[in-house]
């Protein structure tokens, strides 16, 4: 599962679709903020802030992309 944080702060595009992968399925995860916003970073089964990312199946998965707004934007 993918979630985005806050709400309405972009989203989050998958290479394939989803929601079920076989064992060993490669996933590019790409966060595309919305317009006020920037993305910083991954959370949940993954870390860091490396846009797209790649994820590759071997259990269930929760990934969450965190946003903020631009500096001066609400």
């Amino acid at each position: 599962t993918t979630t985005v944080t806050p709400a309405g702060s972009g989203t989050i595009t998958r290479s394939a679709p989803g929601p079920d992968y076989g064992q060993g399925t490669v996933v590019n995860l790409t966060a595309v903020a919305a317009a006020g916003f920037s993305f910083t970073g991954w959370s949940g089964d993954a870390t860091g802030n490396t846009n797209p990312l790649e994820v590759t199946m071997d259990a269930d998965k929760s990934v969450g992309a965190t946003f903020s707004p631009v500096a001066g934007r609400l």
